[in-house]
């Protein structure tokens, strides 16, 4: 199956990629995530004597939501994953673009 994951929306069941685009909205502490992720990035490109990417903004789309791959997503937030660590998303709810139902 490759790089597909099978998950149950509102009953049925749904065929994801981990390359499709998911949107999340983030909490404060997401943003944060997010924004210290890109300071680590900028400061070691420097570092290395690289071009400057410039300071974090954030992209959201007309209705508050962030969108990215699904495996860049789980990548960002793989420490917030538990019982233990701070909200990052509203309402925990991902919306998937593009998935498929399947039976």
């Amino acid at each position: 199956m490759g790089n597909t994951v099978f998950g149950s929306l509102g009953g049925g069941v749904v065929k994801i990629s981990l390359n499709d685009e998911v949107k999340v909205k983030l909490t404060s502490e997401g943003v944060k995530v997010l924004a210290n992720r890109h300071y680590k990035l900028r400061k070691k490109i420097i570092s290395n004597r690289g071009e400057d990417i410039g300071p974090y903004t954030l992209r959201l789309d007309e209705d508050g939501y962030y969108t990215t791959q699904l495996w860049i997503l789980l990548n960002a937030f793989q420490a917030y994953f538990n019982w233990i660590s701070a909200d990052v998303f509203q309402k925990n709810e991902f919306i998937f673009k593009d998935s498929e139902e399947v039976e």
